[in-house]
């Protein structure tokens, strides 16, 4: 369920990444979330778009530490963008509330709620990749339980980037 507004939107499809970097000798995730949804006639306009989600994590160190975690206030961003008969409307919140549930073949609960949007949805899990970390480093600080073996790597500038695919 999709809610902006309001208005009730058809969920096209709901994916997340992580990503894992270390800061100032932390270890944090950041799930990332993207939620398309299907055009809507409103109000005589066609309403279509996505909802991109941004949730900053310390003490996850594998896939089963996000289950059954309730964050609020400035744990990230959501950004709502509209598109309204070929224009598009963006506004961003900085405060808002989470709360994640259990993980089933790779789809993640999740409940979330700002002052215009609320969602309750099921995430596909997809992939998670780190840039701060070689694969020894990650190794120690997040479990690679529930990922592919074969990872896929590359060199952008003096960063080396490792993405695992989370399996089924």
């Amino acid at each position: 369920m999709l809610k902006i507004k309001n208005i009730n939107f058809k969920e096209k499809f709901a994916e997340a990444h992580l990503r894992q970097r270390i800061y100032e000798g932390t270890s944090y995730i950041t799930l990332m979330a993207t939620i398309e949804f299907y055009p809507k006639f409103v109000n005589d306009s066609i309403l279509s778009g996505a909802l991109d989600i941004k949730v900053d994590m310390k003490d996850i160190h594998s896939l089963k530490d996000l289950e059954n975690k309730e964050l609020s206030g400035n744990i990230g961003s959501v950004t709502i963008s509209v598109n309204n008969d070929d224009i598009w409307e963006h506004e961003k919140s900085d405060n808002f509330s989470v709360k994640l549930g259990k993980i089933r073949n790779r789809e993640l609960e999740i409940i979330l709620k700002t002052e215009e949007c609320e969602l309750n949805t099921k995430l596909e899990l997809i992939s998670l990749y780190t840039t701060s970390s070689k694969e020894e480093e990650l190794k120690e600080s997040f479990s690679l339980d529930g990922f592919y073996p074969k990872t896929l790597e590359k060199k952008v500038g003096t960063s080396q980037i490792i993405k695992y695919f989370v399996s089924e």
